[in-house]
């Protein structure tokens, strides 16, 4: 688990140009579209399990 927290969270914090957060790998997004429904507000947090693999 130890592993998994460090290789997602260690890194820069930035915005990309389409205004979505960066928190080392982990991607962070308003929802969006849903029609204006009060979900459309929520955020989506964003990564990708097989970048653990890749560093092995």
């Amino acid at each position: 688990m130890n592993y998994c927290l460090n290789h997602f969270g260690n890194g820069e914090i930035s915005i990309t140009k389409k205004g979505n957060l960066k928190i080392g790998k982990i991607g962070m997004q308003r929802k969006g579209g849903d029609n204006g429904r009060k979900s459309a507000q929520m955020l989506q947090f964003k990564l990708y399990p097989a970048d653990l693999f890749e560093n092995e």
